[in-house]
């Protein structure tokens, strides 16, 4: 009888997936906005933090409306089962360029991946970029709903 092989999971979709970093441009705005308002003492530098905060706001509340409901969707969707899983090698890897736009692709048994590096999703991403776990000719076990990787195994 032959032992299943072990894996070792290195992406699971969930809280620490989530696109933190999606929302530091709008709170350095607001932070910025609220040091020119509380500390200037020019009205057009008060005016200028009063409209910073405004646009920092609205690009935070934007998005948040965009990234946690899909980012619950996503996860909710993983946590009830519906998921497909495949085995296998890693194929046709192709990594991100050094320059340019930073698109990577792979296929496992003939089911093709694609996404961008360090993109703010909540799927696999495979950052950091250029040093990301995946490469070709690995074995891994993939658990996907459509276009999202939410969860990446490694063989051991």
């Amino acid at each position: 009888m032959a032992a299943s092989p072990e894996y070792r999971t290195i992406f699971e979709i969930g809280f620490r997936s989530f696109p933190w970093p999606a929302f530091l441009n709008p709170s350095f705005c607001i932070m910025l906005g609220i040091a020119f308002y509380r500390f200037s003492a020019r009205q057009f530098f008060k005016a200028f933090g009063f409209v910073a905060i405004i646009v920092g706001a609205i690009f935070f509340l934007l998005t948040s409306v965009s990234l946690i409901p899909m980012s619950i969707r996503l996860r909710n969707a993983y946590v009830n089962g519906h998921t497909t899983v495949i085995e296998g090698a890693v194929e046709d890897f192709h990594p991100m360029p050094a320059l340019g736009p930073s698109k990577e692709s792979f296929s496992v048994k003939g089911i093709a991946f694609s996404y961008y590096v360090a993109d703010f999703i909540p799927c696999f991403t495979n950052a950091p970029p250029l040093k990301g776990p995946v490469h070709a000719g690995l074995t891994v076990r993939v658990f996907y709903d459509r276009s999202c990787i939410q969860r990446v195994d490694i063989l051991k």
